[in-house]
């Protein structure tokens, strides 16, 4: 194996990652220094951390996290019935 091996097998586990990301729907921006900067959409709550963590399995911890104001939502269930006539 050459000595760029490790850096390599990095870039595979970034592409792999990102292609999942973007296959589930999330915005995926890669910047000129090589990080990354992922977007989820349509989450509430925790559910935005519990749908990206596989990111931060195959990437490791991120560098920054930024919430947005849908995280300190709350979920809210609509019932509805209707009575018969």
């Amino acid at each position: 194996m050459g000595k760029n091996y490790g850096r390599l097998l990095q870039y595979y586990g970034v592409h792999k990652a990102t292609r999942e990301a973007r296959r589930k729907g999330y915005t995926v921006r890669q910047h000129t220094d090589g990080s990354l900067a992922i977007d989820a959409v349509g989450f509430t709550g925790t559910d935005c951390t519990e749908a990206t963590a596989f990111l931060e399995d195959a990437l490791g911890e991120p560098v920054t996290s930024r919430k947005k104001p849908e995280y300190n939502q709350h979920r809210t269930m609509r019932r509805e019935q209707r009575l018969g006539r």
